[in-house]
């Protein structure tokens, strides 16, 4: 687990910088995990895309239940 949390109210803003921080904080470990399920390297490189992406559209219905990094890597599943 990451030990840095990102700012939701940031995040649902639509912040670049922190946007930026989430990338930089968590694009390796989630590109290794899709590493695992994927071998072809573009469609891994298209996933880790696509969940950043679904991460930005769906942060507004975010549910504090989870940490963000279940709501990233669920959404990468």
């Amino acid at each position: 687990m990451s030990e840095w949390t990102p700012d939701l109210a940031r995040l649902q803003a639509l912040d670049d910088s922190e946007w930026l921080a989430v990338e930089r904080a968590f694009c390796g470990r989630l590109a290794a995990y899709v590493a695992r399920r994927i071998p072809d390297r573009d469609a891994r490189e298209d996933v880790v895309q696509e969940t950043f992406l679904g991460a930005v559209r769906g942060i507004g219905e975010f549910d504090p239940v989870y940490t963000f990094e279940q709501y990233l890597f669920g959404i990468a599943k």
